[in-house]
């Protein structure tokens, strides 16, 4: 469940950026993070909301 009351910002984090460097192991570099907290990963990119600066 990715809602901010059951979501643990630290293991979701840490597992998102483990499947990040695997997919881009040998390929490229990670250059920015961004942590949608509240948005659950079934939700298309498209529908997101823009992240806040």
């Amino acid at each position: 469940m990715s809602t901010v009351e059951f979501q643990d910002r630290a293991t979701s984090s840490g597992w998102q950026r483990e499947v990040a460097e695997e997919t881009i192991r040998g390929r490229g570099v990670i250059v920015a993070e961004y942590f949608d907290e509240g948005c659950s990963r079934r939700l298309p990119w498209r529908e997101r909301p823009l992240p806040h600066d």
